[in-house]
């Protein structure tokens, strides 16, 4: 990367980074694939045993006259328009 080598606080806060991760990056590293392996096993467990379906209520109408409308943008299925 280019950039100006003379910028003393630019290079001091990239070397207080690198001092952060030589210290603890050991740390890091283990926090991470712990949270990782949580993650891997919540998903093996929704996978065995799915949340139950919620209700679903179907409304149907007959009739040549029947125009299906959107309900709102944040919402799913149709109502019938008069």
């Amino acid at each position: 990367m280019k950039g100006d080598p003379t910028h003393t606080k630019s290079i001091e806060a990239i070397t207080a980074l690198h001092e952060i991760y030589r210290k603890e990056g050991p740390q890091l590293t283990a926090q991470w694939l712990a949270a990782k392996a949580t993650e891997e096993a919540e998903a093996a467990r929704l996978k065995a045993n799915p949340p139950p379906v919620k209700d679903l209520t179907v409304r149907f109408w007959t009739g040549k006259n029947v125009t299906l409308l959107p309900t709102g943008p944040f919402r799913t299925g149709y109502r019938r328009r008069l």
